[in-house]
């Protein structure tokens, strides 16, 4: 059998950059949607069902702009408001999320 033996090296040292959990980006996204005012979130797993929750909210009228990689800006959240009635004629078209 070969022995192994380990010495003390140098530190290790740099960055590490590790994506955004789809989770928590989906979180995030509704969240900052709800709001009132504009939300800057970063680390946001890009993966493909987080954009279509990016393009489900943008379809309910928040404006959402990419910033950079992994970063979004969200403005016009409206807040939570209270529960509207409306009529049939009204009524929003269903949204394919």
């Amino acid at each position: 059998m070969t022995a192994l033996t380990a010495r003390p090296g140098r530190p290790l040292l740099g960055t590490a950059v590790v994506p955004g959990d789809k989770s928590c980006s989906h979180r995030a996204l509704i969240l900052a949607a709800m709001a009132n005012g504009e939300s800057l979130i970063s680390g946001l797993n890009e993966a493909a069902d987080v954009q279509r929750t990016i393009a489900a909210i943008a379809a309910f009228g928040a404006i959402i702009e990419q910033v950079a990689a992994g970063t979004y800006g969200i403005a016009a959240g409206r807040g939570p408001r209270p529960e509207r009635r409306s009529s049939a004629a009204t009524a929003a078209p269903p949204r394919d999320c």
